[in-house]
């Protein structure tokens, strides 16, 4: 399962319990599935970009971004990130299903999820 790291910051639509969140976050594909890393406070919030549903939260202390000092150290701790989201897909009997349950029930709570570019000019209806 292929891991790809798009190192542009690019805007999702999250799944909040007030609706819809517009946020900044790096695009990590995992295999056939998009996810989001979002850097909150002292956390990492990992989310299927599809559904915008969350996956995972990664807490970190303060101090971890004071010894990354590059863009390309962050870029290889989400690479990091990558195979844990990795493990994750591996241990759902059908992660595609799963995925499918969490957009119906994004949909059914908060609507139509806005239209949002993903990759450089590409939407999810390309994907």
């Amino acid at each position: 399962m292929d891991i790809k790291l798009n190192k542009k910051a690019q805007y999702f639509q999250l799944a909040t319990n007030d609706g819809w969140e517009k946020v900044l976050g790096h695009g990590i594909k995992v295999g056939d599935h998009l996810f989001c890393i979002v850097p909150f406070k002292s956390e990492l919030v990992i989310s299927e970009a599809q559904s915008g549903a969350q996956l995972m939260n990664v807490s970190y202390p303060e101090e971890l971004y004071q010894v990354l000092e590059t863009k390309e150290e962050v870029m290889k701790l989400f690479e990091i990130l990558g195979e844990e989201i990795k493990k994750v897909i591996e241990s759902v009997d059908d992660f595609d299903e799963h995925v499918n349950q969490l957009i119906d029930m994004t949909k059914e709570q908060l609507g139509e999820k806005p239209n949002m570019v993903l990759w450089e000019g590409v939407y999810w209806e390309d994907v």
